[in-house]
């Protein structure tokens, strides 16, 4: 007999949706997390890249690449706390910090 489970539907996008309860969000702030790190009790929509670049292939924008470093383990270990998607948040992190530096460097330019 055939299983009656079915699997739910490939997302064409490959879009995950994260929902984050106001109950997560105050729990985190009780922690003594920074606030404008977290993310806001609503949903979340991530997108995995299109493409993955390969060594010496030119960067695009929200391509991927594979990298191996280490961190220091208080820090992961602050990202893990948040959730399962800790990686996804470390690279939003870093997004924050490139782009206001690029901002900055527009700013002092003009």
């Amino acid at each position: 007999m055939k299983s009656s489970t079915k699997k739910p539907p490939k997302n064409p996008k490959g879009e995950v949706t994260l929902n984050i309860s106001t109950a997560t969000y105050r729990k985190q702030l009780a922690q003594g997390l920074d606030p404008d790190s977290l993310l806001k009790p609503v949903p979340h929509r991530f997108r995995r890249s299109r493409h993955t670049i390969k060594p010496g292939e030119h960067v695009m924008v929200n391509s991927k690449a594979r990298v191996t470093m280490y961190l220091d383990a208080d820090i992961v270990e602050c990202f893990r706390v948040r959730g399962a998607h800790y990686q996804t948040e470390i690279n939003a992190a870093l997004r924050r910090i490139v782009d206001a530096k690029r901002i900055e460097q527009a700013l002092v330019s003009d």
